[in-house]
This record gives structure tokens, C-alpha cells and sequence, in this order.
């Protein structure tokens, strides 16, 4: 699996001494801290381009005003690959619908949030983009970091830098568990500061509309 930090990254931090055994420890900890950070989230790291599809229905999902936020099933959203919305009465009917890019669209993509009514182009000229109600929705768009191959594996590329200090943090403070009791699954994530950095990074949004399953 890839990893949110280098082994490099993290010994440089914490000045730690390199051997074999250490390495093998950081990178434990880096797997450990990755895969527990994309649960957190609730977003996949790993670069991918996929299709959410959504039924838009104020009778079943009622909204007023503003069209509801679309909550994509990922986040870090790349909006200079795939980042295309098509709508059409019927859910078979989308495959052949001209589509729109997102990227000129109220969005947040770090979090994977659209927004789209007529009022909510932010990059003209581009026709004004409105989704009727009882209607069904596709965003087609690519997600995710690439990597880089270090001496220890892949790399992500190019993360925030909020998530690079917090993968820091976790991973050391993982590391010093796996080093002082030998256990290869820490659970408890009790470091400084993570929830403070965290907190507002949570994929959570109640009020916005999920993807199909």
C-alpha cells in the first residue's frame, strides 16, 4: 500500500537514528496511520476516476431554495482530470447526456462537496447548469494523490499540509507504541493536537445528498 509520508520524512522530524529495524518500525507506523487517517476521513487516498450517481427527489430528500450539496463518496477531488456532471429523467439515459465540467461549479474539493444551480457558476461564460427535481444525477471525477517510489515503497504526492502534520504526528507517536511494546496495531490515536487539526477535515454532512450505493 502506498504511504501518506516518506520513512525519510518522518526519522528527518523526529531526529531519529536509521537502522533496519527502525525502518521496518516507521514503516509500520506509516501504513498504520494511513489507513486509519482514509477511515477517519472517510475518503481513499489511492488515485482512482469513478462515477457517484444520485436521485434528486425533495419528496423523499426535501430542500429549500438552494439546491442540496452533493456529498461525493470521495474527497481530494482533481479538477484538472475526469470532473464531468450529467442529469437525466431517467438513470440509463445518463450514459448519453452532454456533460458539464465541475470544475466551474460551486465546489469544495478537498471535502468533495458540489453545489449546483443556475446561480452557482463561478467561472463564466458557461451556460447556466440547473438540475430539475425527481431527476438523476452522475459526476464522473478523478480523486486521490499519485505516488512517487521511495527506497520503502510508494509515496503520495503533493498531500495538504495539514494532513502531512497530522500523518507526522500519528505515525511518530504509532512508532514509539511499536517500539516500546512491540504491538504491530495500535488503535488508540491520543496524540497532541490531532483533533484540533482533524476536527474540520472529517468528511461528515449530514445535510448533503449520498451517492447511490
Amino acid at each position: 500500500m502506498s504511504l501518506l509520508i516518506s520513512v525519510a520524512k518522518l526519522l528527518k522530524r523526529y531526529s531519529i537514528i536509521e537502522s533496519t529495524e527502525v525502518n521496518s518500525l516507521a514503516v509500520s507506523a506509516i501504513q498504520s496511520t494511513t489507513l486509519q487517517l482514509e477511515g477517519i476521513i472517510r475518503t481513499s487516498f489511492a488515485r482512482s476516476t469513478t462515477a457517484d450517481q444520485y436521485w434528486v427527489n425533495s419528496n423523499e430528500r426535501p430542500f429549500t431554495g438552494e439546491f442540496p450539496k452533493l456529498l461525493l463518496k470521495n474527497g481530494f477531488i482533481d479538477d484538472t482530470a475526469t470532473y464531468e456532471v450529467k442529469t437525466a429523467t431517467e438513470l440509463d439515459l445518463l450514459s448519453g447526456q452532454t456533460a458539464i465540467n465541475a470544475k466551474y461549479l460551486k465546489r469544495d474539493d478537498e471535502k468533495g462537496l458540489l453545489i449546483i444551480t443556475g446561480t452557482d457558476i463561478i467561472s463564466p461564460p458557461i451556460t447556466p447548469f440547473v438540475i430539475s427535481d425527481r431527476s438523476f444525477v452522475q459526476i464522473d471525477y478523478t480523486y486521490g494523490f499519485t505516488t512517487t517510489t521511495t527506497e520503502f515503497g510508494e509515496v503520495y504526492d503533493s498531500i495538504p499540509v495539514w494532513l502531512e502534520e497530522l500523518a507526522l504526528q500519528i505515525s511518530f507517536w504509532v512508532y514509539r507504541e511499536l517500539l516500546n511494546c512491540g504491538s504491530k496495531h495500535s488503535k488508540s490515536f491520543k496524540v497532541p493536537s490531532m483533533s484540533s487539526i482533524l476536527d474540520s477535515h472529517i468528511r461528515f454532512f449530514p445535510s448533503a445528498l449520498p451517492a447511490l450505493i
